[in-house]
């Protein structure tokens, strides 16, 4: 969270002294501090998530370590790899936070968390990659995933619901819905924004 807070550049010694670093005897409360932490408050989150990668740390958290090497159609996604993508959504959503901590962190939990069904669900169909489901097959790892950081209700029911939903928005426009359609899709993620 400091290197995505504070546009730092680790050192290399820095790295490998973490690599050497286990996370099992630290609390999850801590780790949820960290998270919660880089998300309400780095301007580039994807350092962060660059940082656990380098250091090996990304094995702590399977459903993120899938996303490295998952492939995407480079027609919609030219950035390159699920990990990328996320990366890319969080640097975004960095930008657009509300400055309210607990609706920043359930909305950045989600963008975590939003394509964690992708792994599961890509395949090489008619000469694309597709993911055909990976919205709601998203949500039982970002349950997994929540699950080992925190015990709090609110954002165990919350966030899953935004990872599972988060095609639906695109979906409403294109078929251009009405009043409606949007406002049963808030009712069901809590937040439409």
């Amino acid at each position: 969270q400091f290197v995505a807070r504070f546009d730092l550049t680790p050192a290399p010694e820095t790295v490998e002294i973490c690599r050497t670093v286990t996370i099992e005897d630290l609390p999850p409360e801590r780790l949820f501090e960290e998270w919660a932490k880089l998300l309400t408050k780095g301007h580039q989150i994807s350092k962060g998530l660059d940082f656990l990668r380098q250091t090996g740390w990304v094995k702590y958290f399977p459903e993120l370590a899938r996303l490295i090497g998952c492939e995407q159609d480079p027609k919609w996604h030219p950035e390159g790899d699920v990990w990328n993508h996320t990366c890319l959504c969080l640097d975004a959503f960095a930008r657009n936070r509300i400055g309210d901590h607990d609706e920043d962190l359930i909305v950045g939990l989600a963008v975590v968390c939003h394509d964690f069904g992708k792994p599961a669900t890509t395949r090489f169909m008619n000469g694309h990659i597709r993911s055909l489901g990976h919205d709601t097959a998203g949500e039982a790892p970002t349950l997994s995933f929540l699950r080992r950081l925190t015990n709090e209700e609110r954002i165990l029911r919350e966030v899953p619901p935004l990872v599972r939903h988060h095609m639906q928005p695109y979906a409403l426009w294109t078929a251009k819905a009405g009043d409606a359609a949007v406002r049963r899709l808030a009712l069901k993620v809590v937040r439409i924004d």
